[in-house]
Protein backbone atom coordinates (compact mmCIF):
# COMPACT_ATOMS: atom_id res chain seq x y z
CA UNK A 1 0.00 0.00 0.00
CA UNK A 2 1.08 3.56 -0.69
CA UNK A 3 1.24 6.35 1.91
CA UNK A 4 -1.58 8.82 1.32
CA UNK A 5 -2.19 12.54 1.70
CA UNK A 6 -5.68 14.03 1.78
CA UNK A 7 -6.12 17.68 0.86
CA UNK A 8 -8.30 20.41 -0.67
CA UNK A 9 -6.19 21.68 -3.59
CA UNK A 10 -8.35 24.72 -4.43
CA UNK A 11 -8.84 26.05 -0.88
CA UNK A 12 -6.26 27.98 1.15
CA UNK A 13 -6.18 27.92 4.94
CA UNK A 14 -4.56 30.55 7.16
CA UNK A 15 -4.26 28.55 10.39
CA UNK A 16 -5.05 25.05 11.70
CA UNK A 17 -8.70 24.32 12.40
CA UNK A 18 -10.52 21.45 14.14
CA UNK A 19 -14.16 20.58 13.50
CA UNK A 20 -15.00 17.64 15.73
CA UNK A 21 -12.72 14.78 14.68
CA UNK A 22 -11.78 16.60 11.47
CA UNK A 23 -8.48 18.51 11.38
CA UNK A 24 -7.53 21.02 8.69
CA UNK A 25 -3.90 22.09 8.29
CA UNK A 26 -2.48 24.86 6.09
CA UNK A 27 -0.05 24.01 3.29
CA UNK A 28 2.12 26.62 1.57
CA UNK A 29 4.74 25.70 -1.01
CA UNK A 30 6.94 28.76 -0.52
CA UNK A 31 7.42 28.25 3.20
CA UNK A 32 10.68 26.31 3.15
CA UNK A 33 10.79 26.37 6.93
CA UNK A 34 7.45 24.58 7.29
CA UNK A 35 7.91 21.67 9.65
CA UNK A 36 7.62 18.12 8.38
CA UNK A 37 4.47 16.32 9.48
CA UNK A 38 4.90 13.21 11.65
CA UNK A 39 4.38 10.84 8.71
CA UNK A 40 5.29 12.89 5.63
CA UNK A 41 8.12 15.29 4.92
CA UNK A 42 7.51 18.75 3.47
CA UNK A 43 9.50 17.82 0.35
CA UNK A 44 7.13 14.92 -0.31
CA UNK A 45 4.14 17.21 0.18
CA UNK A 46 5.66 19.56 -2.40
CA UNK A 47 6.11 16.67 -4.82
CA UNK A 48 2.48 15.60 -4.38
CA UNK A 49 1.24 19.15 -4.84
CA UNK A 50 3.37 19.59 -7.96
CA UNK A 51 0.67 17.68 -9.85
CA UNK A 52 -1.89 20.42 -9.15
CA UNK A 53 -1.98 23.79 -10.87
CA UNK A 54 -4.28 26.66 -11.65
CA UNK A 55 -5.85 27.14 -15.07
CA UNK A 56 -2.67 28.76 -16.42
CA UNK A 57 -0.41 25.88 -15.36
CA UNK A 58 1.06 27.66 -12.31
CA UNK A 59 1.59 25.18 -9.48
CA UNK A 60 -0.74 25.39 -6.50
CA UNK A 61 0.96 27.52 -3.85
CA UNK A 62 -1.52 27.14 -0.97
CA UNK A 63 -3.88 24.32 -0.07
CA UNK A 64 -5.52 22.65 2.91
CA UNK A 65 -4.40 19.30 4.33
CA UNK A 66 -7.04 17.09 5.89
CA UNK A 67 -6.82 14.55 8.72
CA UNK A 68 -9.46 12.67 10.68
CA UNK A 69 -9.49 11.01 14.10
CA UNK A 70 -6.22 9.14 14.64
CA UNK A 71 -5.42 9.08 10.91
CA UNK A 72 -2.69 11.51 9.81
CA UNK A 73 -1.36 12.55 6.42
CA UNK A 74 1.35 10.19 5.20
CA UNK A 75 -0.16 7.07 6.71
CA UNK A 76 -1.64 4.29 4.61
CA UNK A 77 -5.22 4.58 3.41
CA UNK A 78 -7.90 3.24 5.77
CA UNK A 79 -11.31 2.61 4.25
CA UNK A 80 -13.34 3.40 7.38
CA UNK A 81 -11.55 6.73 7.82
CA UNK A 82 -11.80 7.69 4.17
CA UNK A 83 -15.52 6.95 4.19
CA UNK A 84 -15.88 9.49 7.00
CA UNK A 85 -13.65 11.93 5.10
CA UNK A 86 -15.96 11.76 2.08
CA UNK A 87 -18.85 12.73 4.35
CA UNK A 88 -16.73 15.48 5.90
CA UNK A 89 -16.05 16.87 2.44
CA UNK A 90 -19.79 17.23 1.83
CA UNK A 91 -20.17 18.98 5.18
CA UNK A 92 -17.33 21.40 4.42
CA UNK A 93 -18.74 22.22 0.98
CA UNK A 94 -22.26 22.70 2.31
CA UNK A 95 -21.11 24.86 5.23
CA UNK A 96 -19.21 27.03 2.75
CA UNK A 97 -22.27 27.34 0.50
CA UNK A 98 -24.35 28.28 3.54
CA UNK A 99 -21.85 31.09 4.23
CA UNK A 100 -21.92 32.27 0.61
CA UNK A 101 -23.37 35.65 -0.37
CA UNK A 102 -25.00 35.98 -3.79
CA UNK A 103 -25.00 39.13 -5.94
CA UNK A 104 -22.33 40.73 -3.73
CA UNK A 105 -19.37 41.55 -5.97
CA UNK A 106 -16.94 42.45 -3.19
CA UNK A 107 -17.44 39.16 -1.31
CA UNK A 108 -15.52 35.97 -2.01
CA UNK A 109 -17.62 33.57 -4.07
CA UNK A 110 -17.31 29.78 -3.94
CA UNK A 111 -19.09 26.78 -5.38
CA UNK A 112 -19.08 23.17 -4.21
CA UNK A 113 -16.31 22.23 -6.67
CA UNK A 114 -14.01 24.59 -4.77
CA UNK A 115 -14.13 21.97 -2.04
CA UNK A 116 -12.81 19.09 -4.11
CA UNK A 117 -11.14 16.68 -1.68
CA UNK A 118 -8.29 14.52 -2.98
CA UNK A 119 -6.91 11.37 -1.37
CA UNK A 120 -3.54 11.12 -3.13
CA UNK A 121 -1.34 8.05 -2.85
CA UNK A 122 2.35 8.60 -3.57
CA UNK A 123 5.83 7.07 -3.41
CA UNK A 124 8.33 8.64 -1.02
CA UNK A 125 10.83 10.90 -2.75
CA UNK A 126 9.26 10.47 -6.21
CA UNK A 127 7.29 13.14 -8.11
CA UNK A 128 4.44 10.82 -8.97
CA UNK A 129 1.05 9.69 -7.78
CA UNK A 130 -1.25 6.73 -7.95
CA UNK A 131 -4.97 7.08 -8.60
CA UNK A 132 -8.05 5.07 -9.48
CA UNK A 133 -10.23 5.95 -12.45
CA UNK A 134 -13.90 5.00 -12.45
CA UNK A 135 -15.24 3.00 -15.39
CA UNK A 136 -18.72 1.84 -16.25
CA UNK A 137 -17.47 -1.74 -15.94
CA UNK A 138 -15.55 -1.15 -12.71
CA UNK A 139 -12.33 0.84 -12.45
CA UNK A 140 -8.63 1.00 -13.21
CA UNK A 141 -5.49 1.84 -11.21
CA UNK A 142 -2.87 4.18 -12.64
CA UNK A 143 0.45 5.74 -11.71
CA UNK A 144 1.66 9.00 -13.26
CA UNK A 145 4.67 11.21 -12.74
CA UNK A 146 3.79 14.83 -12.04
CA UNK A 147 6.24 16.13 -14.63
CA UNK A 148 4.13 14.47 -17.32
CA UNK A 149 0.68 15.15 -15.95
CA UNK A 150 -1.10 17.74 -13.84
CA UNK A 151 -4.58 18.38 -12.55
CA UNK A 152 -5.59 21.91 -13.45
CA UNK A 153 -8.10 23.93 -11.50
CA UNK A 154 -11.30 23.94 -13.61
CA UNK A 155 -12.25 27.26 -15.14
CA UNK A 156 -15.54 27.39 -13.20
CA UNK A 157 -13.77 27.08 -9.83
CA UNK A 158 -12.98 30.55 -8.44
CA UNK A 159 -9.30 31.22 -7.76
CA UNK A 160 -7.69 32.35 -4.49
CA UNK A 161 -10.44 30.91 -2.32
CA UNK A 162 -9.82 30.86 1.43
CA UNK A 163 -11.69 28.55 3.78
CA UNK A 164 -14.85 30.31 4.97
CA UNK A 165 -17.56 28.27 6.70
CA UNK A 166 -20.69 28.58 8.75
CA UNK A 167 -18.86 27.01 11.69
CA UNK A 168 -21.82 26.32 14.02
CA UNK A 169 -23.54 24.55 11.12
CA UNK A 170 -20.44 22.50 10.31
CA UNK A 171 -20.04 21.47 13.96
CA UNK A 172 -23.65 20.28 14.16
CA UNK A 173 -23.48 18.37 10.88
CA UNK A 174 -20.33 16.56 12.03
CA UNK A 175 -22.39 15.04 14.85
CA UNK A 176 -24.67 13.19 12.42
CA UNK A 177 -24.31 9.48 11.70
CA UNK A 178 -22.79 8.83 8.24
CA UNK A 179 -26.05 7.30 6.97
CA UNK A 180 -28.28 10.16 8.18
CA UNK A 181 -30.78 11.23 5.52
CA UNK A 182 -29.90 14.88 6.15
CA UNK A 183 -26.41 14.17 4.76
CA UNK A 184 -28.02 12.66 1.67
CA UNK A 185 -29.95 15.91 1.28
CA UNK A 186 -26.83 18.07 1.39
CA UNK A 187 -24.99 15.78 -1.05
CA UNK A 188 -27.74 16.40 -3.60
CA UNK A 189 -27.67 20.13 -2.87
CA UNK A 190 -23.88 20.26 -3.27
CA UNK A 191 -24.10 18.39 -6.59
CA UNK A 192 -26.52 21.06 -7.81
CA UNK A 193 -24.11 23.89 -6.89
CA UNK A 194 -20.93 23.10 -8.80
CA UNK A 195 -21.37 25.87 -11.43
CA UNK A 196 -19.98 23.40 -13.97
CA UNK A 197 -21.29 23.79 -17.50
CA UNK A 198 -21.22 19.99 -17.66
CA UNK A 199 -24.28 19.98 -15.39
CA UNK A 200 -27.31 21.49 -17.21
CA UNK A 201 -29.71 23.72 -15.28
CA UNK A 202 -32.59 21.29 -15.65
CA UNK A 203 -30.44 18.57 -14.06
CA UNK A 204 -29.65 20.91 -11.15
CA UNK A 205 -33.40 21.47 -10.74
CA UNK A 206 -33.95 17.74 -10.42
CA UNK A 207 -31.09 17.41 -7.90
CA UNK A 208 -32.48 20.29 -5.83
CA UNK A 209 -35.86 18.58 -5.84
CA UNK A 210 -34.18 15.40 -4.64
CA UNK A 211 -32.41 17.38 -1.89
CA UNK A 212 -35.73 18.79 -0.70
CA UNK A 213 -37.32 15.33 -0.74
CA UNK A 214 -34.49 13.93 1.39
CA UNK A 215 -34.92 16.89 3.74
CA UNK A 216 -38.70 16.63 4.10
CA UNK A 217 -38.87 12.83 3.92
CA UNK A 218 -41.73 13.18 1.45
CA UNK A 219 -41.62 12.89 -2.34
CA UNK A 220 -45.18 14.13 -2.88
CA UNK A 221 -45.84 17.65 -4.15
CA UNK A 222 -47.86 18.60 -1.07
CA UNK A 223 -45.12 17.35 1.23
CA UNK A 224 -42.82 20.28 0.43
CA UNK A 225 -45.59 22.84 0.89
CA UNK A 226 -46.63 21.36 4.23
CA UNK A 227 -43.02 21.27 5.43
CA UNK A 228 -42.43 24.90 4.44
CA UNK A 229 -45.62 25.99 6.21
CA UNK A 230 -44.44 24.21 9.37
CA UNK A 231 -40.79 25.31 9.25
CA UNK A 232 -41.55 28.91 8.25
CA UNK A 233 -44.76 29.68 10.18
CA UNK A 234 -46.98 32.50 9.00
CA UNK A 235 -46.97 34.30 12.35
CA UNK A 236 -43.18 34.79 12.16
CA UNK A 237 -42.95 35.79 8.49
CA UNK A 238 -41.87 39.37 7.84
CA UNK A 239 -42.34 40.41 4.24
CA UNK A 240 -42.41 43.76 2.51
CA UNK A 241 -43.52 44.87 -0.94
CA UNK A 242 -41.90 44.33 -4.31
CA UNK A 243 -42.62 44.06 -8.04
CA UNK A 244 -42.96 40.24 -8.06
CA UNK A 245 -45.44 39.91 -5.21
CA UNK A 246 -48.61 40.13 -7.26
CA UNK A 247 -47.28 37.78 -9.92
CA UNK A 248 -46.91 35.00 -7.33
CA UNK A 249 -50.39 35.63 -5.94
CA UNK A 250 -52.05 35.81 -9.37
CA UNK A 251 -50.39 32.67 -10.69
CA UNK A 252 -50.81 30.36 -7.70
CA UNK A 253 -53.28 31.96 -5.23
CA UNK A 254 -51.43 30.40 -2.26
CA UNK A 255 -53.09 29.79 1.12
CA UNK A 256 -52.97 32.88 3.38
CA UNK A 257 -51.09 34.73 0.62
CA UNK A 258 -47.85 32.92 1.53
CA UNK A 259 -45.33 33.59 -1.21
CA UNK A 260 -43.16 30.67 -0.07
CA UNK A 261 -46.05 28.29 -0.84
CA UNK A 262 -46.53 29.90 -4.25
CA UNK A 263 -42.80 29.48 -4.86
CA UNK A 264 -43.02 25.77 -3.96
CA UNK A 265 -45.75 25.17 -6.52
CA UNK A 266 -43.86 27.15 -9.16
CA UNK A 267 -40.66 25.23 -8.47
CA UNK A 268 -42.43 21.87 -8.58
CA UNK A 269 -44.13 22.74 -11.85
CA UNK A 270 -40.85 23.75 -13.48
CA UNK A 271 -39.05 20.76 -12.00
CA UNK A 272 -41.76 18.53 -13.50
CA UNK A 273 -41.06 19.96 -16.92
CA UNK A 274 -37.34 19.34 -16.40
CA UNK A 275 -37.74 15.75 -15.24
CA UNK A 276 -40.58 14.59 -17.44
CA UNK A 277 -40.17 16.67 -20.62
CA UNK A 278 -43.74 17.85 -20.40
CA UNK A 279 -45.45 21.24 -20.36
CA UNK A 280 -47.44 22.20 -17.28
CA UNK A 281 -48.26 25.80 -17.96
CA UNK A 282 -46.40 29.04 -17.39
CA UNK A 283 -44.21 29.54 -14.34
CA UNK A 284 -43.35 32.79 -12.60
CA UNK A 285 -39.60 32.16 -12.52
CA UNK A 286 -37.14 30.37 -14.78
CA UNK A 287 -34.57 27.77 -13.73
CA UNK A 288 -31.78 30.25 -12.94
CA UNK A 289 -33.96 32.28 -10.56
CA UNK A 290 -35.27 29.20 -8.78
CA UNK A 291 -31.78 27.78 -8.32
CA UNK A 292 -30.52 31.09 -6.90
CA UNK A 293 -33.36 31.18 -4.37
CA UNK A 294 -32.87 27.56 -3.34
CA UNK A 295 -29.20 28.35 -2.74
CA UNK A 296 -30.35 30.74 0.02
CA UNK A 297 -33.39 28.82 1.24
CA UNK A 298 -31.98 25.32 1.60
CA UNK A 299 -29.29 26.10 4.24
CA UNK A 300 -31.94 27.94 6.28
CA UNK A 301 -34.18 24.87 6.20
CA UNK A 302 -31.31 22.56 7.18
CA UNK A 303 -30.57 24.71 10.23
CA UNK A 304 -34.23 24.59 11.26
CA UNK A 305 -34.25 20.79 10.95
CA UNK A 306 -31.02 20.56 12.96
CA UNK A 307 -32.51 22.78 15.65
CA UNK A 308 -35.50 20.46 15.93
CA UNK A 309 -33.52 17.22 15.88
CA UNK A 310 -30.23 18.00 17.60
CA UNK A 311 -30.89 21.17 19.49
CA UNK A 312 -28.71 23.13 17.05
CA UNK A 313 -28.77 26.68 18.36
CA UNK A 314 -30.27 29.09 15.85
CA UNK A 315 -28.57 32.43 16.17
CA UNK A 316 -30.65 35.61 16.01
CA UNK A 317 -29.23 36.09 12.51
CA UNK A 318 -30.37 32.57 11.52
CA UNK A 319 -33.88 33.25 12.83
CA UNK A 320 -33.99 36.60 11.02
CA UNK A 321 -33.04 34.87 7.78
CA UNK A 322 -35.83 32.35 8.25
CA UNK A 323 -38.41 35.04 9.10
CA UNK A 324 -37.42 37.25 6.16
CA UNK A 325 -36.64 34.63 3.50
CA UNK A 326 -39.77 35.44 1.48
CA UNK A 327 -38.46 38.93 0.76
CA UNK A 328 -36.14 37.45 -1.84
CA UNK A 329 -39.24 36.38 -3.79
CA UNK A 330 -40.24 40.02 -4.26
CA UNK A 331 -37.57 40.51 -6.95
CA UNK A 332 -36.52 38.27 -9.82
CA UNK A 333 -32.73 38.28 -9.30
CA UNK A 334 -31.95 38.23 -13.02
CA UNK A 335 -34.50 40.79 -14.18
CA UNK A 336 -33.18 44.31 -13.91
CA UNK A 337 -30.13 46.43 -14.73
CA UNK A 338 -28.91 47.00 -11.19
CA UNK A 339 -26.16 49.44 -10.27
CA UNK A 340 -23.07 48.05 -8.61
CA UNK A 341 -23.87 47.12 -5.03
CA UNK A 342 -27.59 47.88 -5.51
CA UNK A 343 -28.94 44.43 -6.32
CA UNK A 344 -32.18 43.97 -4.29
CA UNK A 345 -31.05 40.59 -2.91
CA UNK A 346 -27.77 42.13 -1.78
CA UNK A 347 -29.67 44.98 -0.14
CA UNK A 348 -31.98 42.51 1.60
CA UNK A 349 -28.93 40.72 2.99
CA UNK A 350 -27.52 44.07 4.14
CA UNK A 351 -30.75 44.77 6.01
CA UNK A 352 -30.25 41.52 7.91
CA UNK A 353 -26.72 42.63 8.81
CA UNK A 354 -27.99 46.03 9.93
CA UNK A 355 -30.61 44.37 12.12
CA UNK A 356 -27.97 42.15 13.72
CA UNK A 357 -25.72 45.17 14.29
CA UNK A 358 -28.50 47.19 15.92
CA UNK A 359 -29.31 44.27 18.20
CA UNK A 360 -25.66 43.97 19.17
CA UNK A 361 -25.41 47.67 19.97
CA UNK A 362 -28.66 47.55 21.97
CA UNK A 363 -27.44 44.53 23.95
CA UNK A 364 -24.08 46.18 24.65
CA UNK A 365 -25.80 49.39 25.74
CA UNK A 366 -28.14 47.44 28.05
CA UNK A 367 -25.21 45.56 29.58
CA UNK A 368 -23.34 48.85 30.07
CA UNK A 369 -26.33 50.36 31.89
CA UNK A 370 -26.69 47.34 34.15
CA UNK A 371 -22.97 47.42 34.95
CA UNK A 372 -23.15 51.14 35.70
CA UNK A 373 -26.06 50.61 38.07
CA UNK A 374 -24.13 47.89 39.84
CA UNK A 375 -21.15 50.18 40.30
CA UNK A 376 -23.37 52.93 41.73
CA UNK A 377 -24.84 50.60 44.31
Amino acid sequence: MYPTVVFLPWIALNEPLAIGDLRLLPYERRLKTTADLPHVAKRDLDLVMSAYSDSTGRLVQRATLVEFGDWQCGQNERSEVFSRLRTAREILAFSALADRRLFAESVQYVNSDNYLMVAQRFQLGQPGFAFNARRRDGGSSNFWTSDHYAFQRPMHVPASSTLSLDMPLAMSLMQLAPDDRLLSAIREFNAANTDSRDVPLHVEMVMCSSALEWLTGDHKAKGLQEALAAWLPKDRARIGEGPMKQAWLDRWNPPHGRLILAWARDFQALRGMSAHAGGRGATVWNESSHLAFIALLFPVLVKIVLATRLGHALSERDQDEADMIENYLLHDPFQGDYERGRHPWHLARNRLSDLSLRRGIAAAFKEHRLTARGDES
